[in-house]
């Protein structure tokens, strides 16, 4: 399917480049989840550039160097955001399993609470 069209981000006044499309996931090495890019921006300090800063289309952003792999393909075994898979859907933009030509698993990641359990005496 190729590269996908990304969002032009709402306060591009502030960024002196925005990307205008990449590939259709991307894989953050900090986190679970493979999400949908929706705007990738290219930060700077002191008039250079330092790291990228990227949105998803769930509403989660991340920044860094070099902890992001934008992909073709989701890597098997992973969970596409299905919060993400939604919005882009709404968006407009062919689902997940349209670009892969085939079923791809989607999930969430929950937080479980192990400490503080009552006890049932």
């Amino acid at each position: 399917m190729g590269r996908l069209r990304l969002e032009r981000p709402r306060n591009a006044f502030r960024y002196k480049a925005f990307w205008r499309d990449c590939e259709p996931f991307v894989m953050n090495d900090r986190g679970l989840l493979i999400h949908r890019p929706r705007t990738v921006v290219m930060c700077q300090l002191s008039g250079f550039p330092s790291h990228i800063g990227v949105s998803y289309y769930c509403g989660n952003q991340a920044s860094g160097g070099r902890n992001f792999t934008f992909l073709a393909e989701p890597p098997e075994g992973r969970l596409v955001c299905a919060v993400c898979e939604a919005r882009a859907l709404m968006a407009g933009l062919p689902s997940t399993d349209e670009i892969m030509g085939r079923h791809v698993c989607k999930g969430r990641v929950k937080a479980v609470r192990d400490c503080c359990k009552e006890d049932s005496q």
